[in-house]
């Protein structure tokens, strides 16, 4: 198990992932539980439990999403289907194919 747990490290450096250490660390500033975020971001059963101890090397886009969470929390109520308000413009959800489109009210102001 150690040496699954070095070998997963150095991958993770090597393509310049964040270590299970980070993962943690961006899950509860976040504040969720291994399974509430799970469910946030559809990750399979005890993901972050293996990602956090070095047992299972996160994919790509996983390490990019837990990076634009980190970044930017507002994400995570985008995530959870409310709509957050970014100063005058609301980002909605278009139903049809979940993209965020401009709502009426913003689509005369200037980008």
């Amino acid at each position: 198990m150690r040496l699954q747990r070095e070998a997963t490290e150095l991958c993770r450096a090597k393509k310049g992932y964040l270590s299970g250490k980070q993962i943690k660390a961006v899950r509860e500033r976040a504040g969720y539980s291994q399974e509430e975020l799970e469910r946030l971001i559809k990750a399979g059963p005890k993901s972050f439990t293996r990602w956090e101890k070095g047992t299972a090397l996160q994919k790509g886009p996983t390490d990019v999403l837990l990076r634009i969470l980190d970044r930017f929390p507002i994400v995570v109520e985008w995530l959870q289907g409310s709509t957050p308000s970014l100063g005058q413009k609301h980002i909605e959800v278009a139903p049809a194919h979940n993209t965020p489109v401009a709502s009426e009210s913003d689509k005369g102001l200037a980008a």
